[in-house]
């Protein structure tokens, strides 16, 4: 199973977990430098979307309400992928678009993934 772990803030004091569209995973990127050493150097994903849910709305301050938005999009939120429990990668979420399905009266929210990268000494 698959969870994203997100922050309010830098001191990771208010975590959330992001409800995920199961019939939609987090696809991942991977750098690699050297093609002898096969560690990542740095990781990305596509964009993807994730449901307006009441947990996801509390998280993104109901940012598809344009009339009040408390939600900074222009701020990366830090994240964490968790697999099967673990935790996978760290790394910063940022929210690309609002999506408004009116055939299905629902909002999604596009966000993209950013990993943490090495610096550019290493």
């Amino acid at each position: 199973m698959v969870q994203l772990k997100v922050f309010s803030d830098s001191t990771k004091s208010d975590a959330y977990y992001i409800d995920l569209y199961e019939e939609s995973p987090i696809k991942l990127n991977f750098s690699i430098e050297d093609i002898t050493n096969a560690e990542a150097k740095s990781v990305f994903s596509r964009t993807f979307r994730v449901p307006a849910t009441g947990n996801n709305n509390l998280f993104f301050k109901f940012a598809f309400m344009i009339d009040d938005v408390d939600f900074d999009v222009t701020v990366k939120k830090p994240a964490e992928i968790y697999v099967n429990g673990a935790i996978f990668r760290q790394g910063h979420i940022r929210l690309q678009k609002i999506y408004n399905n009116k055939s299905q009266h629902r909002y999604d929210y596009e966000i993209i993934f950013l990993g943490e990268t090495r610096d550019f000494a290493s």
